[in-house]
């Protein structure tokens, strides 16, 4: 009697042993699993870090440069030119784009609004950062609109 006991003892573990054993695997695939899911998120926040910087890229470029500014104001209200040529890394492709137009033209405050007096132009300028991949899917995109005030003389008529 006591052999028989033994061999249903010898059984019992085995079964627990495999259930501890699928325990542990789904333990680990749920585990594998978060960790891919982390790692998808940290990508996508990098690329829109990423496109956020290169919109900020082309709002500097147009403050940094007058020309751009002068021709929204003689006229060429809108203005749209790419900053970066397209680079291609890692499969991805970087562009920006960017536009400036004129808003108003008002007094300037603070200087004589008699004759010879300096005028305000408000501008609104529009910068697009985008990361693409190379079958020209979009992976991250980035718009920025920011305000600009430029003092000047005022234009003689």
């Amino acid at each position: 009697m006591s052999g028989t006991v033994m061999q249903r003892q010898r059984g019992v573990v085995l079964i627990a042993a495999l259930g501890m054993l699928i325990l542990l695997t789904m333990l680990g695939m749920g585990a594998a699993r978060i960790a891919l899911q982390e790692e998808k998120m940290s990508t996508s926040q990098r690329l829109q870090s990423v496109a956020f910087q290169l919109a900020e890229t082309g709002i500097e470029d147009v403050t940094n440069t007058p020309d751009y500014l002068a021709d929204a104001i003689s006229g060429s209200v809108t203005i749209t030119q790419p900053t970066l040529s397209e680079m291609s890394a890692s499969g991805l492709t970087f562009s920006v784009a960017q536009d400036a137009q004129m808003a108003a033209i008002t007094g300037a405050p603070g200087y004589s609004l008699g004759e010879g007096g300096m005028v305000s132009y408000q501008f609104r300028i529009h910068g697009e950062g985008q990361m693409a991949q190379t079958d020209g899917v979009v992976v991250a995109r980035s718009n920025l609109d920011q305000g600009l005030y430029w003092i000047a003389p005022e234009p003689q008529q």
